[in-house]
């Protein structure tokens, strides 16, 4: 459903008057109104109304000749029927922009977390005992014991435990503090 529409009519003598249409082309009635500037309307046959580029129409006979027609012909009055007509569209528009920015931010980080170590204590002890058999290592406790042998000449030769390496694992925690680069984003939004 469309409007009713109005453009500019002017005609040869300089009178000016508004055609009211529902389409500047698409109006398919035989007639057309206009409504002068002193508030008198008349019907005029479209064939008489030009069209001009700037959206006016001129009136190619001038209005006094239709003026004086219309009373010699008859004495009627032309009342037109007006009906509106609701034309809904719908459109996209740009309401606003929006800018977004974003930030990397580099943080310090401290990272301080328990470390084991394993060493191992080593003791050497002088046992210097001669021994009939040859001993296996074995543990005493978590210390791992490992015989060392000699042989030494005598008039008969005999097993001397000359020492005894013990090795005992030993713990500790360390502490190593280390900096670790961390980066955060952030979103600025501004309304352009």
């Amino acid at each position: 459903m469309s409007r009713q529409q109005q453009f500019r009519v002017l005609d040869s003598n300089g009178v000016k008057g508004t055609l009211l249409t529902t389409s500047r082309f698409l109006d398919d009635s035989p007639h057309r109104l206009i409504r002068l500037e002193d508030g008198r309307e008349l019907l005029v046959p479209r064939q008489l109304l030009r069209p001009q580029d700037d959206g006016s129409f001129v009136l190619t006979v001038p209005v006094s000749d239709l003026l004086s027609s219309d009373r010699a012909a008859v004495q009627e009055t032309v009342v037109p029927v007006v009906q509106e007509e609701l034309d809904v569209r719908k459109r996209v528009v740009e309401s606003g922009r929006i800018r977004v920015n974003k930030k990397v931010e580099t943080t310090e980080s401290i990272v301080d977390e328990p470390l084991l170590q394993q060493g191992f204590d080593i003791q050497k002890t002088s046992v210097n005992r001669i021994i009939d058999e040859v001993p296996e290592p074995h543990y005493e406790g978590e210390t791992l014991v490992l015989p060392i042998l000699e042989e030494v000449l005598v008039v008969e030769k005999r097993l001397i435990l000359r020492e005894e390496v013990r090795i005992t694992p030993k713990r500790e925690e360390v502490r190593d503090p280390q900096t670790h680069s961390l980066r955060r984003e952030h979103v600025e939004i501004e309304r352009v």
